[in-house]
C-alpha cells in the first residue's frame, strides 16, 4: 500500500515518530513510499526529519526507499491505494492499523486460501504470494456466507481502514443472472463502504482447470464429459454435488441444462466430490493462465481484478 507523509509531518519535530515507525515498514518492503513527484523527493531531503533526525546510514536508507517508491509509483499502471500519514493521536491510531495484516474475509479460509493461493501461483504474482506468507495479508474465515457481514465489520475496527480489507464470496448463483443471498450480503456491505468480490461463477470449484482435475484419477475421467458443458453450463454446474435430485423449475435453470448430452447427464449426475478443490494444491506448480482461459472457463479477465483488489489492500 502506498503511504504518503505530508510535508509538514515531515519538519513537525512531534510527527517524528510516526515517521521512524514508518521507516521501520518501508524498510521491510510492508508498504510503498508515495512520491508523486521528484518535488516530494525534494521535501523529503529538505525536512526536518531528514536533516537532523536521522544519521548519515539511516539517511541513505531513507533516500533509496523514497526513490524505490517513486519509480514503482510511476511504473505501476493499475489501481493504486494510498493513505496520507497525519500526526497526533490520530498517526498513532494509523501505524498500528498500517502494522496490522491487510484482510480478506472468506466463506472457509481452508478452501478459499488453497483457491486464491493456486490464482497467484498461476500467474506468477509473487509479490503477493510472499505478502501471505509473511501474513501482510491474512485470510479470515467468516463460517460461511451468514456470517461474512458481522465478520467484516469486526475487522474493520481491528484494522481501521476499508481500503485494508475485502471479502471474497461464491456466488452460489445456478443460473446466469440469479441474484442469490451472497449478492444481497455483497451490496450491503459496499452500502458500508467495503469492498466484496462476489464470484461470476458458482462456486470457486468452476474456476478449477482440467488441467488440475486430471491429476486426481476420479476426476479425469469424467473430463471428456465436463468438456460437453457449454461455457455457461461449465459456470453454474454443482461441481461437488452434481445435478439436484429435485431440479428447480425456474425457466432460466430449465433452458441451461435443456440440451446436455444425455451421456454428459449421466457421468456428471453426482458431481466430483466435496474434496474436489484438492487438485489444485497438487497440480499448481503446472498451472498457468492459459488454464484458466480457455472455452471451458474464460476467467483470466475476473481473476485479474481479484489480484488488482488483492495488491490495493496490501
Amino acid at each position: 500500500m502506498l503511504v504518503e507523509v505530508s510535508a509538514d509531518l515531515l519538519g513537525d519535530p512531534d510527527g517524528h515518530g510516526c515517521c521512524d515507525a514508518m521507516l521501520l515498514m518501508w524498510t521491510r518492503r510492508k508498504h510503498e513510499w508515495a512520491l508523486s513527484s521528484p518535488a516530494g523527493l525534494d521535501q523529503l531531503l529538505s525536512s526536518s526529519w531528514y536533516e537532523s533526525g536521522l544519521t548519515a546510514d539511516r539517511k541513505k536508507t531513507v533516500r533509496a526507499l523514497a526513490e524505490h517508491g517513486f519509480q514503482a509509483q510511476a511504473a505501476y499502471g493499475g489501481p493504486q491505494t494510498t493513505i496520507g500519514l497525519v500526526g497526533g493521536d490520530d498517526g498513532a491510531r494509523q501505524i498500528e492499523s498500517l502494522f496490522h495484516p491487510a484482510v480478506l474475509v472468506v466463506e472457509n479460509a481452508e478452501s478459499d486460501s488453497t483457491f486464491v493461493r493456486s490464482i497467484l501461483q498461476a500467474y506468477d504474482e509473487r509479490a503477493l504470494l510472499e505478502a501471505i506468507d509473511k501474513s501482510w495479508i491474512v485470510f479470515r474465515h467468516s463460517g460461511g456466507s451468514g456470517g461474512v457481514v458481522d465478520r467484516m465489520l469486526a475487522e474493520l475496527r481491528v484494522v481501521g481502514y476499508a481500503e485494508r480489507l475485502a471479502a471474497l464470496l461464491d456466488s452460489d448463483s445456478r443460473w446466469p443472472g440469479e441474484v442469490t443471498v451472497n449478492h444481497k450480503k455483497a451490496q450491503q456491505l459496499a452500502d458500508e463502504g467495503m469492498r466484496v468480490h462476489v464470484l461470476a461463477k458458482r462456486e470457486v470449484e468452476n474456476y478449477i482447470p482440467n488441467r488440475a482435475l486430471a491429476v486426481r484419477v476420479s476426476c479425469r475421467d469424467l473430463i471428456r464429459w465436463l468438456k460437453l458443458l457449454s461455457h455457461e453450463q461449465r459456470s453454474y454446474y454443482d461441481m461437488k454435488k452434481g445435478f439436484p435430485a429435485a431440479a428447480p423449475v425456474d425457466e432460466a435453470y430449465v433452458s441451461l441444462w435443456e440440451d446436455l448430452d444425455a451421456g454428459a447427464r449421466t457421468h456428471l449426475e453426482e458431481g466430483l466430490g466435496d474434496s474436489v478443490l484438492g487438485v489444485l494444491p497438487i497440480a499448481i506448480a503446472s498451472l498457468r493462465p492459459a488454464d484458466f482461459d480457455g472455452p471451458d472457463l474464460n476467467a483470466s479477465a475476473e481473476l485479474l481484478t481479484l489480484i488488482e483488489l488483492l495488491k490495493s489492500m496490501v
